[in-house]
């Protein structure tokens, strides 16, 4: 069938037009999982290391990665500190 349009082939069904939405959603949400999963094997592995962590602010920093790391107390901002990591939080570390 052509569309009265003459701008392509119509579908047979909704189902079939949204097909190639469905496997692209599909496709994205494994990606966001693997990188979940991919995180959170990255943030464990980093437990009972020490890292030199640069303060960008008074209860948050960096390490050498890039990846965050939280403090229970105030430390000086836009230091350089040696601090070992004694846990995980969802998207950081803990010192």
């Amino acid at each position: 069938e052509r569309s009265d349009l003459g701008i392509g082939t119509l579908p047979r069904s909704l189902a079939q037009a949204l097909r190639p939405y469905g496997d692209r959603a599909r496709a994205l949400e494994a990606a966001l999982d693997a990188g979940d999963a991919a995180l959170a094997r990255h943030l464990a592995e980093q437990v009972g290391k020490t890292h030199q962590v640069l303060t960008e602010g008074p209860r948050m920093g960096r390490t050498e990665q890039f990846t965050e790391v939280h403090f229970a107390t105030d430390q000086p901002e836009g230091t350089i500190l040696r601090r070992q990591i004694l846990g995980t939080k969802t998207c950081g570390l803990l010192a």
